[in-house]
């Protein structure tokens, strides 16, 4: 079954975000609708989708940042991707993840407790 189709304000309002910087994702959110139906609104408003992924230089900076210490989630947050992108970038260049459970030795008081 169809779903109602959105208004012309709506449909504009998706592809000003979506050129501002917002991602599909951040949008269909603010508006309580499905991300695909984000997607759909920018084919017919003509809006190309920006790069999918990260460039080189993001998934070396990823890296980095994994590997000092930053969490999947802080570096999505960086680079403005999902956490699960960052996992998948990393695990294709070969990087072992942490256990998420596993508490940084850093953030450990001298008897081992947090």
């Amino acid at each position: 079954m169809a779903g109602k189709r959105l208004s012309r304000d709506t449909a504009e309002a998706i592809a000003d975000a979506y050129r501002a910087g917002q991602t599909m994702k951040q949008i269909a959110q603010d508006l309580q609708l499905h991300r695909t139906t984000i997607s759909e609104t920018l084919r017919r408003e003509g809006v190309p989708k920006r790069q999918k992924g990260l460039t080189l230089g993001q998934a070396k900076q990823a890296e980095h940042l994994y590997a000092t210490g930053d969490s999947l989630a802080t570096i999505g947050r960086r680079l403005n991707v999902d956490a699960t992108t960052i996992r998948n970038v990393l695990l294709r260049r070969g990087i072992s993840l942490r256990d998420p459970m596993d508490v940084r030795a850093d953030n450990c008081s001298p008897e081992g407790t947090l």
